[in-house]
């Protein structure tokens, strides 16, 4: 039999929470379980190696603690030994400043009482041309490398320059202790002397005198440099000769030279 209606037939969803019930009413799928099996000699094998690393690490860790103390004592052993030598060097600097003062002071003493010691002899003429220097050494060892040098100038009585002056110099190896050297220069000029009874010649001494300078530079045996100097003006010499009235007697006297 047919049923015909004018309608349309719609089908019903099942209801969403009869659904959930189904579902939750169905039992649960049972939880997987999985068991992993280790032979006893793997176990064994991986304790001892275990083990074994421990012991490494302990053994190192005793190493570095053993190197750490050994650093340490080292520095101090270190530091006590430097500040020692810092204490023995002072020392040393200490002994070393008084020798060379001693030193120093023989050496003072040792120069002063026996070093060559170089001094001017009065100037003179050999000549009316001829200048004389001489040089002695008063010191106890000889004089080196003696350098001596001489000016000669042409002057007058005010001190005026008349003539150009004259260099001299020589160099003596050797000046022996105790002993003396002597050298002759020969000048241009003409040094008047006179020796007159009675009456002053006119027109003497002249307004003409002669200056000379000398220098003489020397090792005095122990290496040090010394430099002496001499400065001397001659003006004309003369001699007067008396002759006393009553007994006939003579006299004489004079001035002028250095």
């Amino acid at each position: 039999m047919t049923l015909e209606s004018d309608q349309p037939i719609h089908a019903e969803p099942e209801d969403a929470n009869t659904a959930h019930e189904e579902r939750d009413s169905q039992p649960e799928a049972p939880a997987s379980r999985f068991e992993l099996y280790i032979p006893p000699a793997a176990m064994h094998t991986y304790n001892a190696s275990q083990n074994k690393n421990q012991r490494m690490e302990r053994w190192k860790l005793g190493v570095e603690i053993l190197t750490l103390a050994a650093v340490i004592y080292y520095a101090c052993v270190a530091r006590g030994q430097l500040s020692s030598m810092e204490k023995a060097y002072g020392e040393i600097q200490t002994q070393t400043g008084q020798i060379q003062q001693q030193t120093k002071l023989m050496r003072q003493q040792l120069v002063g009482s026996q070093a060559a010691v170089l001094t001017f002899q009065p100037l003179g003429f050999n000549s009316p041309h001829d200048l004389s220097l001489s040089i002695s050494n008063d010191g106890h060892i000889n004089a080196l490398d003696v350098h001596i040098y001489v000016t000669a100038t042409k002057e007058s009585i005010s001190g005026h320059v008349l003539d150009t002056p004259k260099h001299y110099s020589t160099v003596v190896p050797v000046v022996k202790a105790a002993a003396a050297w002597s050298g002759l220069w020969n000048l241009p000029w003409t040094f008047r002397q006179i020796g007159e009874s009675g009456k002053w010649p006119v027109g003497w001494p002249g307004n003409e005198t002669f200056e000379f300078k000398g220098t003489v530079v020397y090792d005095n045996g122990f290496g040090d440099i010394i430099t002496v100097s001499l400065c001397q003006k001659w003006l004309p010499n003369f001699s007067i000769i008396t002759i006393n009235p009553l007994n006939r007697g003579k006299g004489s006297s004079g001035g002028g030279g250095f």
